[in-house]
């Protein structure tokens, strides 16, 4: 009979004590029941806008450009901003009554972005930061659309871009 002298039992009790002690910390994880909210899906409840809001504007957006896609949207006291990264790979800059300010297509220059896929105000909401999934580098405008810089981060963050304003 061949025994395997590197399973000893002393291993095995490590081994076993270690999944204990793994299992014990992530089973200790149990909210409390003011974390858990129930709803009763069986039941309509009429929510009215002013139970959620205190103010609603529609804003009906220039009809001088096509969004197709609103992947992402940013709202300021005088600014719209619309990403449209599927259909035209644009940023969109509308004033607060909906007028278009600007548009920025990928690839119309050197000092745009190629396949945006986030944007996010910083430096106190007085820029835009717009990621580019494709180059991995990040552009900043100003609220109007003007090109401020670009950010090069060499691929080294591949996709995980975080803004802080």
């Amino acid at each position: 009979m061949m025994t395997n002298s590197n399973l000893s039992p002393q291993k095995y009790l490590n081994f076993f004590l270690g999944l204990i002690l793994f299992c014990s910390t992530v089973a200790c994880d149990n909210p409390s029941s003011q974390d858990i909210i129930l709803v009763d899906l069986n039941t309509e409840k009429l929510i009215n806008y002013s139970d959620i809001f205190d103010d609603l504007k529609i804003v009906q957006l220039d009809n001088e450009v096509l969004v197709g896609d609103c992947d992402d949207l940013l709202i300021t006291d005088n600014r719209i901003i619309v990403l449209d990264g599927r259909i035209s790979n644009s940023v969109h800059f509308f004033d607060s009554n909906g007028n278009l300010l600007k548009s920025i297509a990928a690839q119309d220059g050197p000092e745009v972005f190629t396949s945006p896929s986030t944007i996010s105000l910083i430096n106190k909401n007085t820029e835009v930061l717009v990621t580019d999934g494709m180059s991995f580098n990040c552009y900043v405008y100003d609220l109007s659309g003007n090109f401020v810089r670009q950010v090069q981060t060499n691929g080294s963050v591949k996709g995980c871009f975080f803004a802080t304003s």
